[in-house]
């Protein structure tokens, strides 16, 4: 850029002429020449990260059978769940910022030992162990922003007990029988992404899980046999961190 040039000054009777030339390029205006400004954020790679959460869980004592007999269905009052995990996946960026992915979670659970009494001297009780998923996302790339749906299979591995009493010697004794299962469904969710660095991302997300097949099987109870479903669901609130490879 040539910001000023000058004739030589004339003689006198003689015309004196002053140049005057600017640079208003994007780069000048922006404080000089500092290259060409850095390229939007790319969500296209593989990433791995941890978790943490906090939500709601429900239970159901459902098809609740002694020894073959008719099943009776029983609802726990919801309990406070924690969880905390870890994730991995492969995100691909379209030219449209449409991004696609699919990924696994696992999270480590805990929930209050949930018991709830079925008669006088009956009880049944639930607890979660951990809960993984298989899960496709999409969603929409708003430079180093990411809008996107989750939706895919779970399982958790849950444990389930019933417990009945009876009166020894004019006082209530209670004995029980317990059985840890795999109970599996569907899960979907959404959320938001955000770019801290290049290889550092944050997220919060919603996540709901729906397991309804599985069964428990305990060992007989003073002579008789018992078995139900628990047909847990899980509401999350997460917040997590990815590196992006």
């Amino acid at each position: 850029m040539e910001p000023l040039s000058l004739t030589r000054v004339p003689s006198p009777g003689r015309t004196v002429r002053i140049g005057l030339t600017a640079d208003l390029s994007a780069a000048t205006l922006n404080g000089g020449n500092r290259g060409d400004a850095p390229p939007s954020f790319d969500w296209t790679g593989a990433y791995a990260g941890l978790h943490a959460a906090s939500g709601l869980s429900g239970f159901q004592m459902a098809d609740f059978s002694r020894d073959g007999g008719p099943g009776q269905n029983y609802r726990f009052k919801d309990t406070s769940l924690r969880a905390a995990g870890l994730q991995f996946g492969y995100d691909h960026q379209f030219a449209n910022n449409i991004v696609v992915g699919a990924g696994g979670e696992f999270s480590w659970l805990k929930a209050d030992n949930k018991v709830m009494q079925i008669a006088g001297r009956e009880r049944g009780s639930a607890h979660a162990n951990w809960l993984a998923s298989v899960q496709g996302r999409i969603g929409y790339a708003i430079g180093d922003v990411l809008i996107y749906g989750t939706a895919g299979y779970a399982v958790a591995d849950m444990r389930g007990g019933y417990d009945s009493a009876r009166r020894v010697s004019g006082e209530l004794v209670w004995s029980g029988t317990s059985d840890t299962s795999r109970f599996s469904g569907w899960t979907a969710g959404g959320g938001i992404e955000y770019a801290l660095s290049k290889n550092i991302t944050v997220k919060g997300e919603y996540s709901f899980a729906n397991l309804s097949k599985g069964s428990f099987n305990p060992p007989e109870l003073d002579g008789s046999s018992y078995s139900w479903k628990i047909k847990p669901r899980m509401d999350q609130l997460r917040l997590g961190v990815n590196y992006r490879f």
